[in-house]
């Protein structure tokens, strides 16, 4: 794969560089330098990612099942040969933003987290608040699978009866209460068992 090619082959899949940096985890400016030939070589590393990206945009693998078909119809994931999630944003509280899952609060598209070419019901967020400062910062983006288990430590994102949801570090689940820990201040996040609660996992930021 020759650097020149690039821009063309960005092109022919519906791609943006921008898409290609957040896919590869690097900083767009890289993927800039390479497409207006700033740079004299790709690294072998560079063609993998490079090929792999343009692999899933020929070649789309993702799908929803039908218990989120009201908010994540599966059919528009494979429309015009495409993968790219959905994200989503934030709706306004009584407590200030929290991000919304619903149909109407989906603000764009974007390619997934290299970690989420598995997952079955993969969707983004928009971090709305600083409640996970400095791990997460307001407008970074969460990579989520939807329903995969989440073990204690690992961050989450914490899906309310409402549709709103808060990105926190999962502690555990007992038989009466739910425990969560916010980052920014520090606090546990305690919530009855009994209520309707989901539990994604996160698997990447960018």
């Amino acid at each position: 794969m020759k650097m020149a090619e690039i821009p063309g082959l960005l092109d022919a899949v519906g791609a943006t560089g921008t898409e290609l940096a957040r896919f590869m985890r690097v900083d767009p400016k890289v993927i800039y330098r390479i497409l207006n030939g700033e740079r004299r070589s790709l690294r072998q590393s560079e063609v993998d990612q490079i090929s792999a990206f343009l692999k899933l945009r020929e070649n789309p693998v993702y799908d929803l099942p039908d218990d989120r078909s009201e908010i994540l119809p599966g059919n528009e994931l494979r429309a015009a040969g495409r993968v790219d999630i959905p994200l989503f944003g934030s709706v306004d509280t009584r407590s200030g933003p929290a991000i919304a899952l619903a149909r109407d609060t989906e603000v764009g598209r974007v390619m997934p987290h290299p970690l989420q070419m598995s997952a079955k019901r993969p969707i983004a967020v928009e971090i709305v608040d600083e409640s996970m400062a400095p791990r997460y910062r307001p407008g970074e983006i969460a990579y989520v699978s939807l329903g995969k288990t989440v073990a204690k430590g690992q961050d989450c994102l914490v899906e309310f009866a409402d549709k709103t949801a808060r990105v926190l570090e999962y502690v555990e689940r007992s038989e009466r209460q739910w425990i969560f820990r916010q980052l920014n201040p520090a606090k546990e996040i305690i919530r009855p068992a009994s209520e309707k609660i989901s539990v994604h996992l996160i698997v990447g930021r960018g």
